[in-house]
């Protein structure tokens, strides 16, 4: 009898191991599935605070474009001519004698230069009426 009784004692140990070892794996389960679910949760936040920034950083340069385009500046040249006048002109790069220039100067000054052979002896100028 006492072998019986062992046998019975061995059996019930047994099962009892079978149902701890059951139940840690029923219960390791459930862990790694809440931790699973704990996880998608928090990637899932993560997600919607990166669509959030994303839309306040869309917003925040559509503005800045919009103040960009309002306040371009465009620059113009303005080019200014200053008028000259020559009083006396100089004739540094014509080479020419003493007479010719004498001939120039007279004919700047209205008269006629010399040795032209006229009888007039002044140019006729714009008041003059031309023949």
């Amino acid at each position: 009898m006492p072998q019986v009784i062992l046998a019975k004692i061995g059996e019930y140990l047994l099962i009892a191991l079978a149902l701890v070892i059951g139940t840690a794996y029923f219960v390791h389960k459930q862990d790694a599935a809440a931790f699973q679910t704990e996880k998608l949760q928090a990637v899932a936040a993560e997600h919607d605070l990166y669509v959030a920034k994303a839309a306040e950083a869309d917003r925040i340069a559509g503005e800045l474009e919009a103040e960009k385009s309002r306040s371009h500046d465009v620059y113009h040249t303005i080019e200014t001519q200053v008028p000259k006048f020559i009083d006396r002109p100089v004739y540094t790069n014509v080479c020419i004698d003493d007479d010719g220039l004498l001939n120039i100067n007279a004919a700047l000054s209205g008269r006629l230069p010399q040795g032209s052979g006229s009888a007039s002896a002044t140019v006729p100028g714009a008041s003059a009426p031309s023949r």
